[in-house]
C-alpha cells in the first residue's frame, strides 16, 4: 500500500509523484565529519504487519558511505525529533572526539 506524506492511503501514481520531489520528502541532511544524517518519507509502510501506525519515515546513519544505524518514524513530527536527536547527538560525539586528540 502506499501513503501520501500524510499518511493516508494514496495511489501509486500519486505516491510516485510524492516520491519524485527529493526536497518535498526529506526533513533533513547532516553531515557531521564522516556521518551523514538523512530523514526522509517512504511512503511505504516498514511496519511489517505489526498492528502499529505505518512507519513511512526513515532516518539512516551513514559513516564513510556505509550504513550503520536505522531508524523508522509513523509521523513526520517524530521524524524530524528523531532526526534533531541524532545530529546533536553525533555533533556532541564529534566535538569529544576532537578534545580528546587534541595533545594536553
Amino acid at each position: 500500500m502506499f501513503y501520501d506524506l500524510e499518511g493516508n492511503p494514496t495511489t501509486r501514481t500519486r505516491w510516485i509523484l510524492l516520491f519524485d520531489d527529493i526536497q518535498g520528502r526529506r526533513i533533513g541532511l547532516e553531515r557531521i565529519g564522516d556521518v551523514s544524517v538523512s530523514t526522509v518519507w517512504t511512503g511505504l509502510d516498514h511496519s511489517y504487519e505489526s498492528g502499529g501506525p505505518p512507519l513511512l519515515w526513515e532516518t539512516l546513519v551513514r559513516r564513510g558511505g556505509e550504513m550503520e544505524e536505522m531508524y523508522r518514524y509513523a509521523s513526520r513530527e517524530d521524524a524530524l525529533t528523531g532526526h534533531v536527536r541524532l545530529v546533536a547527538e553525533f555533533r556532541l560525539l564529534a566535538r569529544l572526539l576532537q578534545t580528546s586528540e587534541r595533545p594536553p
